[in-house]
């Protein structure tokens, strides 16, 4: 036994010097490989395609669930344009020319918060210029050479729409008022309001200033995920400094669950509505343009939620960790990895659905080592027949590493041994 050892340790030397020498390590590398994988049975060796269909897990039904709604039929409103979509999933649950391009009036000043605060400091003091002071309609009343925080000045904005603090921020984050439109611009793109342009901050009516219900939606979603700006718009009124604020939205005491977002008026876009609403862990956000009155407004805010709520029911597709796919890995020292959730998938429903949902898994035919801790590879999409309801990326569940030679000799010596 002591000679064998003596033999093996030489060996280990002779091919250690030579693969140093960068002779051999092809050689070693394939060594390891096969012998790595001699112990690996084929049902752990996973061959991947770009898009998984009805053979490998992609396909689930389910139809097991119960739905606790009823379908009811969408209801008619005054609004010119609507959309009622879910917060978490984006679905749109409601929709009335969401997509057709309309001046939108303060909802404008959404963006103008979400800039303010991914660029500002709440603690900013900001001195009201007189272009601020002057701009009509809404105001909070500052005086140019004013200095106000601009923690102030986005409860003035939100709550009272004030158009004064809206020049005041747009001056302070872009400079100007011009560069400031560019970066709003840039901000909804990046959301992915791809049907929006502004030409001010505050939304009063100018050529070439509109979005859509759907842009506007995913703007107040997206502004909804920052808890300042939630806690914000939530608030129905607030003293500070300067003065009180008052909150322009009818819809918070008056509607169940309603936590923002952003009211609007001009001649051109008509009272303009963009509410959110939790009830039951279901999260819904609708915008209506073009109302008559604020009655109207709100009336048809009302409808268009009590649907959503009264007809689709949140179901848990997939729970966050949930094992998806075991996926091959190419010069790894594992030759495969698992693929799994990164977060629980849950979609509202409504009881016509449910049996009709199916999940395709988007994943490579295989990937190359280095496989980093929860990468994302590749996702998880839902649909009900060819509309796609959500997607959701997939991660690795641990890490894989490169094979390199001091593993490769490694498993060599593991194979003389044992």
């Amino acid at each position: 036994m002591t000679f064998n050892i003596k033999v093996i340790v030489s060996i280990m030397l002779v091919l250690a010097i030579a693969a140093i020498c960068g002779g051999l390590a092809p050689v070693l590398t394939a060594y390891a490989e096969s012998s790595a994988n001699s112990h690996v049975s084929d049902d752990e060796v996973v061959s991947g395609s770009d898009a998984v269909d009805d053979s490998d897990f992609a396909v689930k039904i389910y139809s097991d669930y119960q739905c606790s709604t009823e379908c009811k039929t969408a209801p008619v409103i005054s609004a010119g344009a609507a959309v009622v979509i879910d917060a978490d999933s984006g679905r749109i649950l409601y929709e009335k020319n969401a997509l057709t391009k309309r001046a939108m009036a303060s909802t404008t000043k959404m963006i103008t918060a979400i800039l303010a605060i991914e660029k500002g400091n709440l603690s900013d003091n900001i001195t009201i210029s007189k272009r601020a002071a002057s701009i009509g309609g809404s105001s909070a009343g500052f005086r140019s050479g004013e200095a106000v925080s601009l923690y102030e000045l986005l409860y003035a904005l939100l709550l009272n729409s004030a158009n004064d603090a809206s020049i005041a921020i747009a001056e302070h984050i872009g400079g100007t008022v011009e560069n400031f439109c560019g970066m709003m611009d840039k901000k909804a793109d990046e959301i992915g309001a791809k049907r929006t342009a502004f030409k001010s901050p505050h939304g009063l009516d100018s050529t070439g200033h509109f979005s859509t219900p759907y842009d506007l939606a995913l703007i107040a979603r997206y502004a909804l995920q920052n808890p300042f700006l939630a806690t914000v718009v939530s608030t129905k009124s607030i003293q500070l400094e300067h003065g009180s604020y008052y909150n322009t939205n009818e819809m918070l005491g008056n509607y169940q669950g309603a936590n923002g977002v952003k009211t609007g008026y001009t001649g051109k876009a008509g009272r303009c509505l963009v509410a959110s609403a939790e009830k039951d862990g279901r999260h819904f956000i609708s915008v209506v343009l073009n109302c008559a009155t604020t009655s109207a407004r709100m009336e048809s805010t009302k409808r268009i939620l009590d649907y959503a709520f009264e007809t689709y029911s949140l179901f848990t597709l997939s729970n966050s960790g949930e094992f998806i796919k075991r996926l091959s890995v190419k010069k790894g020292i594992s030759n495969y990895v698992d693929l799994v959730t990164s977060e629980d998938a849950r979609i509202p429903l409504r009881s016509d659905e449910v049996g009709s949902i199916r999940a395709i898994v988007n994943v490579p035919g295989l990937v190359t080592a280095p496989v980093a801790p929860a990468e994302t590879i590749g996702n998880i999409t839902y649909l009900k027949g060819n509309e796609e309801l959500a997607i959701y990326p997939l991660k690795a569940a641990w890490e894989v590493k490169r094979k390199n030679i001091l593993y490769s000799l490694e498993k060599i010596f593991s194979s003389f041994i044992y």
